[in-house]
């Protein structure tokens, strides 16, 4: 298969799944979105010929109020996604690197990220491999999370990886309708 049908393919896998509140397609979601956008030829790098910017609208995590002490655990789900608010939420654009890089969840000096929450849906919970070995670091606090912290209830990890989804979706529209129409797919 060309790169740019599989893109469009994986794009196409991604919306779909994304809309899904079975636990199984969520953790599937996980194998679409790395090979987009985190493998090491990641799909949207390679098929990206016009040098298309890519931005990924995401919420602005409110900052704690004045004179608070900083939560011992936080995560940041119900604005993450700009727009599954019932009014639109304070945002901002990023890059890929931004997205990826982007906290949403951390516990003591530990910060989630939203490449974390997609390696572990894949690496950890199934989505391309299972582990289930005694984990460190983010993998580790994904997975205690996972255990005790539930959204519509979905494990924590998996609420973010639907919202992370969506911004993936919405972010790379632009790329997928030229790579529609250099392709003709």
């Amino acid at each position: 298969m060309e790169a740019e049908s599989l893109f469009i393919r994986r794009c196409e896998r991604i919306d779909l799944l994304c809309r899904s509140s079975d636990q199984i397609d969520l953790i599937d979601l996980s194998v679409p979105l790395y090979s987009v956008m985190c493998d090491q030829h990641a799909l949207m790098d390679v098929v990206n010929h016009n040098k298309i910017k890519l931005r990924f609208e995401v919420g602005l995590n409110p900052p704690d109020p004045p004179g608070w002490p900083p939560p011992a655990s936080w995560t940041f789900i119900h604005g993450l996604d700009p727009y599954s608010a019932s009014t639109k939420q304070p945002s901002t654009f990023v890059n890929k690197d931004d997205f990826l890089g982007y906290p949403v969840a951390g516990i003591g000096e530990l910060t989630l990220r939203v490449k974390h929450v997609i390696g572990y849906a894949r690496n950890v919970e199934g989505g391309g491999h299972f582990d289930p070995r005694d984990l460190y670091g983010e993998y580790r606090i994904l997975r205690l999370m996972g255990q005790s912290e539930f959204v519509a209830m979905l494990p924590l990890s998996l609420s973010h990886l639907r919202t992370i989804g969506r911004i993936a979706v919405r972010g790379l529209q632009p790329l997928v309708e030229d790579v529609r129409r250099r392709a003709s797919i």
